[in-house]
């Protein structure tokens, strides 16, 4: 895999194609670090209907009957929770709340035309007492999040999410230095949905009664800038890193280790370039295989079609004024033929006979 990576590498430092414009000629590959992730905090109300909420909620409880519910998907800041692709019953709702989300980020935030928005991650929540009552303060890894309640404020004791505005909060002081007093406490009304730049400290506030669902996510700016596409030399290190250090086992956990964690992003974005290669010979060889095939067999079948093949290879030979190696080769075994042939073939007679 490595020798092809190299022969794929650029002549120079620069990228291997040219970024398109919303890249600005740069990537961000840490999302909580774009300008734009400091964006404030918007509660859209109504962002879907109490009865879609219920239709979410019964949906994950289904799943979770059957399948259980996750616990370890997120390494520093763990929920019990399910991800969207676990409910495919209800996209449609989650394809609501992202509408909701993505027009109020594109009104505010200065997310440009052509920006490009992509979910990071999207998940259903469940705050208990007996389980995950609450979430420890911290920023989100991701340029913009929102948080949609899936149930009522008055069907849970506690709960809610307490937030301290970027812009309103000491850059340098840790998340878990600021006073609580400085924050802002949000409990929101059943289908609505909290819209913020992720770099904007929050956590979720302890569930003291009843059970708290939300829908969680985490939203991406222009992620694709970092792609395997445009990543050049970087792209090649990160193979060679994750392979160097035997790593690759942690592509699937998501773990980055002591390797950044987009030298994991790429490494299976070269996977899948290498799986493509693979397909790719598997057919050039089935098309080889079976154009020898259908050669051999008519060739056999018909002695004149032989000769026919002779004779237009050998024009074509003529009148480009050479003849290419493919040409050489198929008139080669067009030659063998005949000779091969030359015993069935018609005799031709003079007039005396």
């Amino acid at each position: 895999m490595l020798c092809c990576a190299l022969l794929l590498l650029p002549t120079s430092s620069a990228l291997w194609f040219s970024m398109p414009p919303e890249c600005d000629g740069r990537c961000w590959e840490e999302d909580v670090k774009h300008p734009l992730s400091s964006c404030d905090l918007e509660v859209v109300a109504g962002a879907i209907t109490p009865a879609e909420a219920d239709e979410v909620v019964a949906a994950a409880e289904a799943h979770a009957a059957t399948h259980g519910w996750h616990s370890q998907r997120h390494i520093a800041y763990p929920t019990m929770d399910l991800p969207w692709t676990a409910l495919p019953a209800v996209a449609r709702i989650f394809d609501k709340l992202w509408g909701a989300m993505e027009a109020s980020v594109r009104a505010r935030c200065g997310i440009r035309p052509v920006d490009r928005l992509t979910p990071n991650d999207v998940f259903v929540v469940k705050y208990t007492p007996e389980g995950q009552a609450g979430l420890d303060r911290h920023r989100d890894a991701s340029g913009f999040s929102f948080n949609a309640a899936l149930s009522d404020p008055e069907s849970y004791g506690g709960g809610g999410t307490r937030v301290w505005l970027d812009s309103r909060v000491d850059a340098t002081v840790r998340p878990d230095r600021l006073l609580p007093e400085d924050g802002e406490v949000h409990k929101i009304a059943k289908g609505s949905t909290l819209v913020q730049g992720g770099r904007n400290v929050h956590e979720g506030l302890a569930t003291t009664s009843g059970v708290r669902y939300i829908v969680a996510g985490f939203v991406g700016i222009n992620r694709h800038c970092c792609g395997l596409r445009y990543a050049g030399w970087r792209g090649v290190m990160a193979l060679i890193r994750v392979k160097a250090k035997n790593d690759a086992a942690k592509v699937n956990a998501g773990s980055a280790g002591d390797l950044p964690l987009w030298d994991y992003v790429l490494y299976r974005e070269w996977l899948g370039f290498f799986a493509w290669i693979k397909v790719g010979v598997l057919k050039l060889g089935l098309v080889c295989g079976l154009v020898y095939v259908t050669w051999r067999s008519l060739t056999r079948a018909s002695p004149r079609f032989n000769l026919l093949m002779q004779r237009a290879f050998g024009l074509g030979g003529a009148v480009g004024g050479g003849s290419s190696f493919a040409g050489d080769c198929v008139r080669r075994l067009a030659r063998r033929r005949r000779r091969a042939m030359d015993s069935v073939l018609p005799t031709k007679h003079s007039l005396d006979d």
